[in-house]
């Protein structure tokens, strides 16, 4: 409004909203800067999840900011968000790279959920196939760098029906079918 400007939104923290109001002040005919910015509030820890059921992948937890928020609602093939912006967040690089991996590997199982829990990133549910339960196990073997593993508890693929069967033919027992 004329020469005076009035800045909102949120934040992450009071350093990011003061360089965003020194960086207004700086700029040539700006008489004033008015904030109303509100400090999102601390997420300890800062939690993120990527859940898969019957094939839906969700996301639910914390973000560091919008434009990171806005970065994963354009997810293609995602069916839900819950996503609110927190303060808190560890290192935003390393952090991000934890997210993508869990939205990796939510292909390689027919339900479950994956959490990164500040740098801590923890795996739940069944694997799709024999074949993806070795890529997430291979995977989660080489997590991406700063990220620790957390709880692992992963399932092989349930086989329906579970078959097995012997048959006597008088001399020779032939046995067929699943085994645990």
């Amino acid at each position: 409004a004329g020469r005076k400007v009035l800045l909102t939104g949120t934040t992450s923290s009071d350093g990011e909203r003061d360089l965003a109001v020194a960086s207004l002040r700086a700029l040539p005919g700006v008489a004033a800067v008015e904030e109303a910015v509100t400090i999102a509030p601390l997420a300890s820890p800062f939690r993120i999840s990527v859940s898969v059921e019957e094939g839906a992948i969700s996301l639910s937890g914390d973000v560091p900011n919008e434009s990171v928020r806005q970065s994963l609602l354009a997810i293609q093939g995602l069916t839900a968000a819950d996503l609110e912006i927190r303060s808190g967040h560890p290192d935003e690089t390393r952090w991000r790279a934890g997210v993508d991996f869990a939205l990796a590997q939510a292909s390689l199982v027919e339900i479950g959920r994956f959490e990164l829990s500040d740098l801590t990133f923890s795996a739940f549910g069944r694997a799709s196939s024999e074949k993806a339960l070795g890529h997430l196990q291979m995977a989660l073997a080489d997590l991406p760098d700063g990220l620790v593993a957390g709880d692992i508890a992963l399932e092989p693929v349930r086989v329906t029906p579970y078959i097995w069967q012997a048959e006597f033919d008088g001399s020779r027992i032939a046995i067929s079918g699943h085994v645990p």
